[in-house]
This record gives structure tokens, sequence and C-alpha cells, in this order.
């Protein structure tokens, strides 16, 4: 049976283990030298996201049956979209690996059409050779972080390191945007027919989830049927059409709930709720808690 694992049970079983490690949390690990991924062939696919930034040697692997190939100066870019199979490293491989949670990118990164289309660039090309800049500028980030971990903490630790992963992941998706040519939601080559009307989903699902709620609406404005776009995007991603829109709506709530200073009426009216008080509910049965207790318990974590 396929595994899966989110960060805490990856860092305690390899964290400490693969390479040295730079920082770790619940939502965020980075690791810098590391020269064996033991947990490559032993974990079908993760809950999180995984970049790794090949520095010596390759590394060579199947993600979801297409062979990945990556050397010197590439990225590699596994998904919780992409199952992995028969990993292979020469024997002079050492990269640096940054994983993060789903829950983590969605606090930092604004989920409209430029992020989600540079995304799913990045899961259907998971391979990019980066310049000798752009290697820098990621060896700076973990650096940085590497930096800030040595000073002594105060209440802004937890910020500022959250601002560099902010902004070491809006250097990905540059680095995505400059290589995206002519790959566009209304130009996805190679991609089978069922692959690409998951793809225009998502995209769709970006722009709309603040104010679209139902299945039947995201099927009607890709013309298929509601039953037909829950099995294809189930197929393809591992998820149902109501569990993506649930978990991006509920994203979008925690978040204005911890990070703006809106109100309950006002977010419940940005994200689509006819009223506070179905607001309050939909809040109380996907966070675990009402919305001004969410957001008060929350704040200062």
């Amino acid at each position: 049976m396929e595994k899966r694992i989110n960060i805490s049970d990856f860092n305690k079983q390899y964290a400490g283990v693969v390479g040295n490690l730079i920082y770790a949390d619940d939502s965020v690990t980075m690791l810098y030298d590391v020269r064996h991924l033991p947990f490559w062939n032993e974990i079908g696919s993760f809950d999180f996201s995984v970049v790794m930034l090949c520095k010596e040697g390759c590394i060579e692997a199947s993600l979801n049956e297409t062979v990945c190939r990556a050397t010197a100066g590439e990225l590699l870019f596994c998904s919780g979209l992409h199952t992995m199979t028969k990993a292979m490293l020469s024997t002079d491989f050492l990269c640096d690996v940054i994983c993060l949670s789903t829950r983590k990118y969605h606090e930092l990164m604004t989920p409209d059409k430029e992020v989600m289309n540079n995304l799913l660039f990045a899961i259907d090309k998971p391979v990019i050779k980066l310049s000798d800049e752009e290697t820098e500028l990621v060896k700076c980030y973990l650096k940085l972080v590497w930096t800030k971990m040595k000073q002594t903490t105060t209440c802004f630790s937890q910020r500022t390191i959250s601002a560099i992963i902010h902004a070491l992941i809006l250097e990905f998706m540059a680095a995505c945007e400059r290589r995206k040519g002519s790959h566009t939601a209304d130009s996805v080559t190679g991609r089978s027919r069922q692959s690409a009307l998951a793809h225009n989903f998502l995209l769709l699902l970006s722009e709309e989830v603040s104010r679209r709620h139902q299945v039947a609406y995201y099927a009607g404005r890709l013309c298929v049927s509601a039953k037909y776009l829950s099995m294809v995007v189930k197929r393809e991603t591992g998820k149902t059409v109501s569990e993506w829109i649930h978990e991006q709506l509920t994203e979008q709530i925690r978040n204005m709930l911890i990070n703006t200073q809106l109100s309950c009426k006002e977010i419940a009216a940005k994200t689509g709720f006819p009223n506070v008080s179905f607001f309050g509910k939909y809040t109380k049965e996907r966070l675990g808690d009402s919305p001004m207790a969410y957001r008060t318990n929350n704040r200062s974590k």
C-alpha cells in the first residue's frame, strides 16, 4: 500500500539522518549537503512538496511513471501530486533539500492565477535548469536561514524566517515563469485531455474559489458533467473536486483570520457566504473553532 508522510513524521524519521539540518518545524524542513535519500524508495508520496537543488552528481527517479533526471545546477520538484519510484543516485550525488507543507504554502502565497499556473508548470515539468545567478540565490536564502537560526531568538524570529521562505518560494515561481514560454492554461502541450481538464480546473479554482463553492459551477464552466469532472480530478490529483474546493476555501479563510484585520462579516463577504452565520458554521466545521476564537488562538503562533 502506498505510504504518505507529513513533515513532522519526515523530520522524526529522516531529517537527522540524511543531511545537515538548517531548520525544521511542523511545516518546513531545510537540509544541506544531503548525500543519500533513503526515504525516496521507502515512501510512495508526500503530504508536502519537496524541492531538491542538485549540487553534484545526479539523481534519476520516476515521477508519476515519467523518468526525470536532475544534474548539478538543476532543481527537482516533487509535489503531493507526484508518486515517486525507482530512484537512483550517482556515487558523487550531493544536494540541498527544502520541504514545505501545503498549509505553509497557502499561508505564504495568495493562490491567484499566476501562482497556480506556475505551480502547475512545475508539477508538469519537475526538473528546472537554474542559471548560475539563480543557483547562488537559492544558496544565499538557505545560508540566511542558517545565520538567523544561530541568532538569539526574539518575538520576530519566526516571522523573519517565514519572510525568507516566502522570498524563496517567489524565486522558485519566477524561475518557472522565465521558462514557461508557450506552456499556458490555453496551450498545454504533451498532456492528455484528462490531465488538461484537471489542470484547467485548478486554474479556474484559483480564480473563483472565493466566490463559487459548488462542483456544478466548475463543471459547467469546463463544459463537462460534475460526475466526470470529479472522476478526472480525483484520478489526476488524488483529491476530489469538493476536497479541492474546501481545502482552498479553508486556507483563504484561515489566512484572512490570522493575517488581516478584516471583520468576520467582511471575510464572509469576500469568501462567498450569504451571511456571518453560515460563515461561522463553516469555519467551526473546518477549523474546529468559531472565527473569532480561531483568530485569537492562532494569531500569536
